[in-house]
């Protein structure tokens, strides 16, 4: 099964995993207001015609030839819309998640949708709910993705065999974290 984990909004990203290889991540995309990445082999590489629906689509589309046509099924997570100080504009946040959902039902054949709250899935790496501060809990994720240890944190690594995430920014680190709680079963 392939599990795909985006963090949705102006700035975001997508990853999707390979739960047969122990979360490999097979396929991974980030964007800001001004500009896109994929990822190449084991680096960021810059996308043409930034926008996040440029970059939604032509991670939808790699994912469908690659797994899709073998005829894997996928899992979609998307963070769950919430309200709170200085994380932004809900609407905008809704908005945000409603088109990459979907752009990725209309590009991929879905098997499940799970919209899970952070607290939900950060207890993949954490052990714990939202328990910290958030720069803390970025850094934590950031760490995580790139398969180095935290301070605090589990002796969990991104599939320790598999391909990690090169550096890059919190969002694509969340988004592995939503596609790895899927692939552990947590969301």
């Amino acid at each position: 099964m392939i599990h795909i984990g985006i963090d949705p909004g102006k700035v975001g990203a997508a990853v999707a995993m390979d739960d047969a290889n122990d979360g490999e991540v097979i396929a991974a995309v980030h964007w800001n207001e001004r500009r896109a990445w994929y990822l190449d082999d084991d680096e960021w590489a810059t996308l043409a015609q930034p926008s996040m629906i440029r970059a939604l689509s032509v991670f939808a589309s790699e994912v469908d030839q690659a797994w899709c046509d073998r005829g894997a099924s996928l899992r979609l997570v998307v963070e769950a819309v919430t309200v709170n100080k200085g994380k932004g504009n809900p609407i905008a946040l809704a908005t945000s998640a409603g088109i990459a959902i979907g752009l990725m039902y209309g590009k991929c054949r879905i098997g499940s949708l799970h919209r899970p709250r952070p607290e939900h899935w950060r207890k993949v790496f954490t052990g714990r709910g939202l328990n910290g501060r958030r720069a803390e809990l970025k850094a934590a994720a950031l760490a995580w993705a790139a398969g180095r240890a935290y301070p605090g944190l589990h002796d969990l690594r991104l599939h320790p065999g598999g391909r990690v995430l090169p550096d890059g920014p919190d969002h694509a680190a969340e988004a592995a974290a939503m596609a790895w709680a899927s692939v552990r079963g947590v969301v």
